[in-house]
C-alpha cells in the first residue's frame, strides 16, 4: 500500500509565508502544501501595510547576501509582475541630503548603488532635484530611477493562485493555537481543525527548494540582521497614486 503524501504547513499567509508555500508546491515532489491564516483573506498584516516600495539595493554593503537578494529579487519581481499583468511603477527616488554634513553619507550611498548594480543611480545638485521633485529640498541627492511601487497584496495574491495550481491550499479562518509531538509526527491545532504532519519530508529537500526560490522565514531573518554600517533610518514619501493620503509628489523621497 501506498504511503500518503506528506502534508507541509506555512503559517500565515501574508506574502512570506505564500512565497515560501508557492515554492516547497512547486519544488517537493508529492507533498501537500498548506498555508494557514488566521484572517479571513490574505495579506492583511504587514504586507498590506507596507509602503510598496521595490528597493532597488542602495543601502546594502556591496557583496553581502542582503545586497545580492535584493538586486536579484527586485529584477525578478518586476519579471513576474509584467508576466502576471500586476501594475508597477518604476516612479524612481531621490535620498536628499538636507544639508552638508550628509553629503558623505550620500556620496557613500552612491558608491554602494554602483557596486550593487543599481542602474542608472546618480548624484544631483538642488536644480535637478528641484525639476524631478519640487516638493523635496536639499543641497545635494542620489537619484535613483530604477525604484518603483507596487500593492504587495496583488503579489501575495498571484502567489496563492500558483500555489493552488500547484496543489496547495490556502485555509483562511484558521489561527493556529498548538502544535504537539505525535509519534512520529506533529499535530497542528487550529481554532476550526487538526492537522497531522508526518514526519516523511527530508529536510534536505526543505532546503533545497527554499535556497533556490523564495526566501523562507528563517532566511529571511538570517540575513535581516543590521548592518553595522548600515545608514540611519529615513522617511520615505510615496507618490500620490500608491497612497491616498500622500503628499503630491513625483517620486519617493527619503531623507536622511
Amino acid at each position: 500500500m501506498s504511503s500518503p503524501s506528506p502534508v507541509i504547513v506555512v503559517v500565515g499567509g501574508g506574502i512570506l509565508g505564500l512565497a515560501s508555500a508557492r515554492a516547497l508546491a512547486q519544488r517537493v515532489t508529492g507533498a501537500r502544501v498548506l498555508v494557514l491564516e488566521k484572517e479571513n483573506r490574505i495579506g492583511v498584516h504587514q504586507t498590506g501595510r507596507a509602503s510598496g516600495v521595490v528597493h532597488s539595493g542602495v543601502y546594502y554593503t556591496p557583496g553581502s547576501l542582503k545586497a545580492r537578494l535584493c538586486t536579484r529579487g527586485a529584477r525578478e519581481l518586476i519579471e513576474f509582475c509584467e508576466r502576471r499583468g500586476i501594475p508597477f511603477q518604476r516612479c524612481g527616488k531621490v535620498i536628499v541630503a538636507t544639508g552638508d554634513d550628509e553629503i558623505p553619507r550620500l556620496e557613500e550611498l552612491h558608491r554602494r548603488a554602483a557596486a550593487n548594480g543599481v542602474e542608472g543611480a546618480e548624484l544631483i545638485g538642488r536644480e535637478r532635484l528641484a525639476e524631478l521633485e519640487p516638493h523635496a529640498a536639499g543641497v545635494r541627492a542620489l537619484h535613483v530611477p530604477t525604484t518603483g511601487i507596487v500593492d504587495f497584496v496583488r503579489v501575495a495574491q498571484a502567489y496563492a493562485d500558483d500555489l493552488r495550481k500547484a496543489g496547495g491550499e490556502v485555509l483562511l479562518g484558521h489561527e493556529v493555537t498548538a502544535m504537539a509531538s505525535r509519534g512520529s509526527g506533529v499535530l497542528v491545532t487550529t481554532g476550526v481543525a487538526e492537522i497531522f504532519l508526518a514526519a516523511a519530508v527530508k529536510r534536505s529537500a526543505l532546503r533545497d527548494a527554499m535556497t533556490t526560490s523564495a526566501p523562507s522565514r528563517l532566511a529571511n531573518s538570517a540575513v535581516a540582521k543590521p548592518m553595522p554600517d548600515a545608514p540611519p533610518r529615513t522617511t520615505t514619501f510615496a507618490p500620490a497614486s500608491c497612497i491616498d493620503d500622500a503628499p503630491s509628489v513625483r517620486l519617493l523621497v527619503s531623507d536622511h
